[in-house]
């Protein structure tokens, strides 16, 4: 693991421990911390591959069991209606139903069309703060936010947090 910050509100760092000794024990728990930040990575690597394994055969027990039932339903009478087939079992019905077409468009093209033919009421304009720009510009006073003017701005509540402390490589 390159990177050892991690995050400790100052209230849980006054936990009833052990107060260190010196220098010495003080990098035996960076080490310490190290190590089973390495070995958390390491099972974490390890039960992801399980799950993607778990998965993987999963689906395939899925998609062969859905082919071998699609050629089941082609095989026996179904009932019919005008957008789709249905065949009952005991456990669950077989359905073959008509769906929507899928649409490749180009965005860019389709506005481009509307606004020159009269189609604007399907073209959406949206407006979105830009917090970024506008928290560079904030003065904070107590739990509001002000504007440049010192104008508090409704909508916005600050909320103070701890002072964190980290250990770094």
């Amino acid at each position: 693991m390159s990177e050892l910050a991690m995050v400790i509100p100052e209230e849980e760092a006054t936990i009833d421990l052990p107060p260190i000794e010196g220098d010495v024990e003080a990098d035996r728990l960076i080490k310490e911390i190290r190590e089973a930040q390495e070995t958390k990575g390491f099972w974490k690597s390890y039960y992801q591959e399980k799950l993607k394994e778990i998965n993987e055969s999963c689906d395939l027990i899925i998609d062969q069991n859905t082919q071998r039932l699609r050629m089941y339903f082609d095989s026996v009478p179904h009932k019919k209606t005008a957008t789709q087939e249905k065949y009952l079992l005991p456990s669950g019905k077989l359905v073959m139903k008509d769906q929507e077409p899928d649409y490749k468009r180009d965005d860019e093209a389709v506005i481009k069309f509307l606004k020159a033919n009269g189609g604007e009421k399907f073209v959406k304009v949206e407006e979105k703060l830009d917090w970024n720009g506008l928290k560079k510009t904030l003065s904070i006073l107590g739990e509001t936010a002000a504007d440049e003017n010192g104008k508090p701005i409704p909508g916005i509540k600050v909320i103070e947090r701890d002072r964190a402390f980290t250990i770094e490589k």
